[in-house]
């Protein structure tokens, strides 16, 4: 369960930054997704990320259940 987690996470990051260059916002023309997570990531360890990663894919599985 817990790789499960973690292979959805990693999913679902990889997805983020794939798809940042084809989505076109309004209100932001200028900053991309992929833009504003290494925004967010600046700054933190690697454990912090991964515990923020984890966090993320655990609220999702229980969207998903």
């Amino acid at each position: 369960m817990k790789l499960l987690n973690y292979a959805v996470a990693c999913f679902f990051c990889c997805y983020l930054f794939s798809c940042s260059g084809q989505v076109e916002t309004k209100s932001k023309s200028n900053d991309s997704l992929a833009n504003e997570m290494v925004n967010a990531f600046k700054g933190k360890s690697l454990e912090e990320i991964n515990e923020l990663l984890k966090s993320n894919s655990e609220q999702i599985e229980g969207l998903l259940n």
